[in-house]
């Protein structure tokens, strides 16, 4: 079983995995938590770190997916946090983070310009994805919901024991 907390991709991914067939024998269900407050008052993220980097780091999106399997009671989780669009001075930016069991893998996903860069922040290896344009807002988020779709897959026959 699996859940899933989602920021930035706002049920975007709870929409697309709905749509499969027998997917609740394995998705036990998930949280959308868009503001600052419903991270800390729903999964229970730190408060003055969550609000002092806008919800956006590395161990807001740790803390998710950590709280989110706490909360479902499963031990596969995602979660999902970031900028769909340009923030000050930051670029487009997401962290995807996927617990399976006692390890995490985190993904930290740059839309700058015209590429996507791509880094698994377990090994440092950075992938670059490059398109015609920079992703717009919806785009973006569309490309990490499908991005999240991707892992998920990889791991689906392991879910279904």
């Amino acid at each position: 079983m699996f859940s899933i907390a989602e920021s930035i991709t706002g049920g975007m991914i709870m929409s697309k995995i709905t749509n499969i067939s027998g997917i609740s024998n394995i998705f036990k269900g998930g949280i959308v938590c868009y503001s600052l407050d419903s991270k800390c008052e729903l999964l229970n993220t730190d408060h003055d770190y969550t609000h002092s980097c806008n919800g956006v780091s590395l161990n807001t999106v740790l803390q998710l997916v950590e709280n989110i399997c706490t909360k479902f009671k499963t031990n596969v989780g995602i979660a999902t946090t970031g900028y769909a669009e340009k923030h000050y001075d930051d670029d487009s930016q997401c962290y995807v983070a996927f617990k399976c069991f006692n390890s995490i893998e985190v993904w930290y996903i740059l839309n700058k310009d015209d590429k996507l860069f791509i880094q698994n922040l377990n090994t440092g290896q950075i992938r670059h994805i490059f398109r015609t344009k920079k992703l717009d807002r919806n785009e973006f988020r569309n490309y990490i919901s499908e991005f999240v779709l991707k892992i998920l897959s990889k791991y689906y026959s392991m879910l279904k024991c």
